[in-house]
């Protein structure tokens, strides 16, 4: 597989879920990429220190569990980070990630970037501790969540932090699901009917509330420095998908050795954005 390849589909992924996948994540993140500026990174670190209360990375070394974009990444370096190492198991996505290093990093030679699997059980022995570990948005679409998050959460050093975007556990979870596995089985004009009817339905429910679609469209981009339309194929077409409650999570990791820090709560179906301390072998006796 060519690492520019943009019609790669996770065949890992639904191997283990079973699901009929037709997305292609990295593809999705090279045609954002494409289009990436300065503003879209400035708005993404101030989403991401807003998210996680990190404001500076100087001395810490950072992991990006399934990089996607590559952004997180990216996000860290300019954030001082000591060292960023950033992987996923698409390669359009490692492309993206590379593209972000040569065109943005201000010191390249601190960012490392690879080909691995958050769902090979060797992770924790393939990647060295991090202090921070970050997998956002990532370990529900693998198709095995609690175990990529298992293998994630082994790679965060003693006294490091566990960052996780997880989907939230709504009413309306299975209905997702099943208009995500309509949309993966559809023929391409489907697809795009079915984008078109999501985007009329937002931009209508924006308008009926007095607001304007090209002000909040601007807004997005500035609030979480990503593409509206890039996020609304990610959304319909991602799968597998899984999702958990912020206290099925909690739960998970807390015999784990992991201190729940920092919440963010969903509004609805998106994500859940967690901050866990790892407690040192001495503090969890």
């Amino acid at each position: 597989m060519n690492a520019q390849d943009t019609t790669y589909v996770n065949n890992e992924a639904a191997s283990r879920s079973g699901e009929q996948i037709d997305f292609s994540f990295g593809k999705n993140w090279l045609a954002y990429v494409s289009g990436l500026e300065e503003r879209h990174i400035t708005a993404a670190q101030r989403s991401f220190v807003e998210s996680t209360g990190l404001t500076s990375l100087a001395g810490y070394s950072f992991l990006d569990a399934g990089c996607g974009s590559g952004l997180s990444s990216l996000v860290a370096s300019r954030l001082n980070a000591e060292k960023v190492v950033s992987f996923d198991i698409d390669p359009s996505s490692v492309a993206c990630t590379e593209q972000l290093r040569s065109r943005f990093a201000r010191d390249a030679s601190r960012w490392e970037v690879h080909t691995h699997s958050l769902l090979d059980r060797d992770l924790p022995l393939k990647i060295v501790p991090a202090n921070i570990v970050c997998c956002w948005g990532v370990a529900h679409h693998t198709g095995s969540m609690w175990e990529a998050i298992d293998h994630v959460a082994g790679c965060v050093a003693e006294d490091g932090m566990l960052l996780l975007a997880i989907y939230n556990r709504t009413k309306h979870s299975g209905t997702w699901l099943t208009i995500k596995r309509i949309y993966n089985w559809a023929p391409a004009p489907i697809k795009k009917l079915l984008l078109l009817g999501f985007h009329t339905k937002t931009f209508t429910s924006l308008m009926l509330h007095g607001q304007n679609p090209r002000r909040f469209l601007q807004q997005y981009v500035k609030n979480r420095g990503m593409s509206y339309f890039r996020d609304v194929e990610d959304w319909l077409g991602g799968l597998p998908y899984e999702y958990a409650s912020v206290d099925e999570v909690r739960s998970y990791l807390a015999p784990k050795g992991f201190d729940l820090i920092r919440i963010n709560h969903a509004a609805s179906h998106g994500c859940n954005e967690f901050v866990f301390q790892k407690l040192s072998a001495q503090g969890r006796r």
